[in-house]
């Protein structure tokens, strides 16, 4: 296998939440491949998908032409595991709305990651490709995020994430209504069943109807001290020093002294919401920076992943924005989403 310089998170990139029913749609993997080889003609542009996700394509011809001719594989088991595979064997970028918190301790070049891994977002059906600025994720929350995958304990490595809820009654099973661990399960010629002998249905969660647990929203600290909340809507919302004068912006400098206040600027910093409802940041100010999951000097200062003035860039749940060197500093809340 000759190195690839680019690995597609296909399902990553394929999925979409928008409207009440989610779906996968390759042609939004088939756009990124196109767009990073206009930037980078000479890149060799690579794309994973798990089993699950590729049948469950609205427009399955087009991943299948992709596997065609060769430029999309289907991973066996879990595809994030591939994809970190390649890309570090090859030293390769990843385009991915995922973190890979679970995967941190085995590939320690994800921690504080600022040139390898790329967001794909659509704002207003438009594309945009940035590089994403990964926080530094704590021992804790590797390690919860290892828990969560763990949850797929006994998977078989042929089925992938699929899963099965058992149908028997609930005095007969005690997976009833559950989610069946692969050991358990039994497939025969006309389906898959529980190891108590009813059928398993299988189920495809994330395209069932979901809701947020609320909206997002934006956590406004002083020196590591919670002020106030704010929610972000469907409207961008522009964050820096309010006054009379600026009724459109959310004022986060209460409080502070006017030498710390005068650190934000009028208008800082926007954030907005894309099509598929992820937060999109975007620095305003020309006086004044704004840094994203930076690095600290021994000053308390930051140190890396300043903004570009107007470039736009996809936030995660609790990635920190400072605004100036810090003292007022913005921490992303996305709250998980649950079935309906």
């Amino acid at each position: 296998m000759s190195a690839f310089t680019v690995v597609l998170d296909a399902a990553n990139i394929a999925f979409t939440k928008k409207g009440l029913h989610p779906q996968y749609h390759f042609r939004r993997v088939d756009e990124v491949r196109q767009v990073w080889l206009e930037r980078i003609p000479t890149s060799r542009v690579h794309a994973v998908i798990d089993a699950s996700a590729y049948r469950r394509m609205a427009d399955q011809s087009r991943a299948r032409l992709a596997m065609e001719h060769g430029w999309l594989e289907t991973a066996p088991g879990d595809a994030d595991d591939r994809i970190l595979e390649l890309a570090d064997r090859y030293g390769a970028a990843i385009v991915s709305n995922d973190k890979f918190e679970y995967a941190r301790d085995d590939y320690p070049w994800l921690q504080g990651c600022t040139d390898r891994v790329f967001s794909a977002s659509w704002r207003k059906g438009e594309l945009l490709l940035q590089p994403r600025l990964l926080r530094i994720a704590t021992p804790e929350e590797i390690a919860c995020a290892r828990r969560e995958k763990a949850t797929k304990a006994g998977i078989r490595h042929d089925l992938g994430d699929r899963t099965w809820r058992c149908k028997a009654p609930p005095e007969l099973c005690e997976h009833s209504g559950q989610l069946v661990p692969h050991s358990l399960l039994r497939e025969r010629q006309d389906g898959w069943y529980c190891v108590c002998q009813y059928s398993a249905q299988e189920q495809y969660a994330d395209l069932t109807p979901v809701a947020l647990a609320g909206p997002s929203a934006l956590a406004v600290l002083h020196a590591d001290r919670f002020q106030h909340e704010v929610a972000v809507g469907p409207h961008p919302l522009v964050i820096g020093r309010g006054g009379q004068s600026r009724p459109h912006v959310h004022d986060v400098t209460v409080g502070l002294p006017r030498d710390q206040a005068a650190e934000v600027s009028r208008e800082h910093l926007e954030i907005f919401l894309d099509d598929d409802s992820n937060p999109i940041v975007r620095h305003l100010a020309q006086n004044n920076a704004t840094f994203l999951n930076p690095r600290l000097g021994i000053d308390g200062l930051p140190l890396n992943n300043r903004l570009a003035d107007h470039a736009e860039y996809l936030v995660s749940e609790a990635d920190s924005l400072l605004l100036g060197p810090g003292t007022v500093t913005l921490v992303i809340i996305i709250p998980r989403e649950v079935t309906q």
